[in-house]
């Protein structure tokens, strides 16, 4: 897997004033030791409660504050060098646009402060509105956006200056379902699939960091609790595989006895098995059939993101 990012032993501490001249200002670690690795043209995924220093990152990350110590190493040397131009950002703070300005206006503006000129600029522009069917309200005031428009148009925003990371704070907060998978979508197709970015997204919303990461990194406390796909978290958690068996009409007896090895939970026409290997399943269905089984469906039961997430931020197992 190829990387485009690693972070390595951030730290970072605030320090919240006392109206006390006596007494010393209390210190907040928000990030301890921090370590993680973001894979290149794939989306990353920051998950964890709030205070756990999710936002805190994303700010180091996009230059906003710097840390205390560790270290950040931008695999592309072009990024390393102008990190300015080659990461963008995106925050759910709409009102960081102006409403007066139309949305061409602004994207002008923002685009200038880039570097971007004349055609090029026009260009960029242009194609950036189009890709986001947004090219027909362009020349209307901010103010009467949609909030999902201007959702899109801060996306636009970051992808202005052609980064090669994007950073996504809370991308669908505050919007409708409909808006919601629109934006997915975008991601997904244009973010990723077309313009090729790594895309470092921030969300609270576990079943869009289950739908859209590959990467995912949980916090909890300002630790790294655990990394890695979806798949390697559940093992984390449970190695073993579930798989269910819903019956029309149940096999023969000699089909249960013969899963004497495995776990097995039996309920009216349902059995669960836990096995260590998927690939006992095939073994297990012609098993059923021989016996004069008939299946109406089976599959893996899968752990939710919800669920992983739980268990692992409160230390179940």
């Amino acid at each position: 897997m190829a990387l485009s990012i690693k972070i390595d032993n951030i730290n970072k501490t605030f320090y919240k004033p006392t109206v006390f001249f006596w007494k010393k200002n209390n210190k907040i670690q928000a990030l301890k030791n921090v370590s993680f690795r973001c894979p290149e043209k794939k989306i990353s995924c920051i998950l964890g409660p709030n205070g756990a220093g999710k936002t805190t990152i994303i700010k180091i990350l996009s230059g906003l504050i710097i840390q205390d110590s560790g270290e950040i190493n931008f695999i592309n040397a072009k990024l390393q060098k102008n990190k300015k131009n080659n990461i963008g950002l995106m925050t759910s703070n709409e009102r960081s646009f102006y409403w007066r300005l139309t949305g061409r206006q602004n994207l002008n503006f923002f685009a200038e402060l880039y570097g971007l000129k004349g055609k090029i600029k026009k260009e960029r522009i242009n194609q950036l509105l189009k890709d986001f069917s947004v090219e027909k309200d362009a020349d209307l005031p901010l103010r009467l956006y949609s909030t999902g428009m201007k959702y899109k148009l801060l996306i636009i925003r970051a992808l202005i200056s052609d980064p090669d990371v994007i950073i996504l704070d809370e991308p669908t907060s505050h919007i409708d379902p409909l808006a919601r998978e629109n934006i997915h979508k975008i991601i997904k197709e244009n973010i990723i699939n077309k313009n090729l970015k790594t895309v470092i997204l921030c969300t609270h919303d576990l079943e869009e960091a289950q739908f859209l990461s590959d990467h995912l990194i949980l916090l909890n406390e300002g630790k790294v609790i655990a990394e890695g796909s979806y798949d390697d978290l559940k093992k984390k958690i449970n190695p073993n595989i579930i798989f269910k068996i819903f019956f029309v009409k149940k096999p023969k007896r000699a089909f249960f006895n013969s899963l004497s090895n495995y776990d097995l939970f039996e309920q009216d026409n349902e059995v669960q098995i836990c096995m260590d290997n998927e690939s006992d399943v095939p073994e297990i269905i012609k098993n059923a059939v021989e016996n004069n089984g008939k299946i109406l469906w089976c599959k893996e039961e899968k752990e939710s993101l919800f669920e992983i997430f739980k268990r692992l931020t409160s230390g179940e197992k």
